[in-house]
């Protein structure tokens, strides 16, 4: 099993739950880790964050999983989004989002993914940014509003 870790991003996708990131007893990780529930077993893919983020808001769209935002290993807010590819051997970047936070909450609706809240480093936000994550959406596509 993974190292005890907190404040990670996490989701379920299929019959597995997958976890990266957040912060452990050696500091930030960039680890990804998955469970399979039917075999009641933990693997490592080779996915791994491209920084150690911790306090990220985090989403589930079909196969795709979603970190967003953070706090990154200096302590500041960051406005990235990062999605785990589908086969789980890499974070690709997508467009940022307008504000950078950590602690938000996501939800997901359809094909968008709903931000809202969090912390900018000094203040608590009331902002609410919303992404479309579906290619057919044309010229919406990977874009915040």
């Amino acid at each position: 099993s993974p190292l005890p870790v907190k404040d990670m991003v996490y989701g379920k996708i299929g019959s597995s739950i997958i976890t990266a990131g957040g912060f452990s007893q050696s500091g930030a990780s960039t680890e990804t880790n998955k469970y399979d529930i039917p075999s009641d077993s933990w693997s490592t893919p080779s996915a791994t964050l491209p920084q150690s983020d911790t306090i990220p808001a985090s989403a589930v769209v079909g196969s795709e999983m979603f970190a967003i935002g953070g706090q990154n290993g200096f302590g500041s807010a960051v406005k990235t989004n990062k999605v785990l590819n589908s086969d789980q051997t890499s974070w690709d970047s997508r467009t940022d989002m307008t504000n950078a936070r950590f602690g938000a909450c996501a939800a997901v609706e359809g094909t968008k993914i709903y931000v809202y809240g969090g912390l900018d480093g000094a203040n608590v936000l009331d902002a609410m940014e919303i992404y479309e994550t579906d290619p057919a959406q044309g010229s919406n596509f990977d874009k915040w509003e």
